[in-house]
């Protein structure tokens, strides 16, 4: 649960931070300055960054096959995360000097910085913590079995009084 907290919590923190910024002169002499969050170059890091939060509070609720299924679906989405840096970052030069271009006109080289390096280290903790969870949840304690319905059979002694009340019964005599 740890992992995919801090898993979750590096990938929201990533898409909201700066992955490359370029200051150019304008044809009008101005100095435009441009900046590329990480959510304009992987839209799915946050949203995948809130569900893999959400995911390790479901594994205190769940136990069993479910756990592991929980598992399985935060090790789906670290790899998805880590297939989307991979595949994105290195576009961030480019994407950089398109949108300086249309601002001032000129072309720029631009680099990235570590962000995309810590959104993809942020997956791959994410498929760890994952992983971790399919293997070895078996033997993790669940939430106890008050929180459970009721077991088929068994009765409330408070709701079997309401219902002979409901049928015109007294239940205190």
């Amino acid at each position: 649960m740890l992992g995919c907290a801090v898993a979750g919590g590096l990938m929201v923190l990533t898409a909201g931070r700066v992955w490359g910024a370029v200051t150019v002169r304008a044809a009008t002499g101005s100095r435009v300055h441009v900046e590329l969050p990480g959510h304009d170059v992987v839209a799915a890091l946050s949203p995948l960054g809130v569900a893999v939060l959400v995911l390790g509070v479901v594994l205190l609720a769940t136990r069993s096959w479910l756990r592991r299924a929980v598992g399985a679906v935060v090790v789906v989405i670290g790899a998805a995360i880590v297939a989307a840096v991979i595949a994105n970052a290195p576009d961030v030069p480019k994407l950089l000097s398109h949108r300086a271009f249309a601002a001032s006109g000129a072309a720029v080289h631009a680099g990235a910085n570590g962000w995309a390096v810590l959104a993809g280290l942020a997956g791959g903790l994410a498929v760890f913590a994952g992983a971790l969870v399919m293997v070895a949840s078996q033997n993790w304690p669940a939430l106890g079995a008050r929180y459970d319905g009721p077991a088929a059979g068994v009765r409330d002694p408070a709701t079997t009084a309401w219902d002979a009340l409901d049928r015109g019964e007294d239940p205190t005599i």
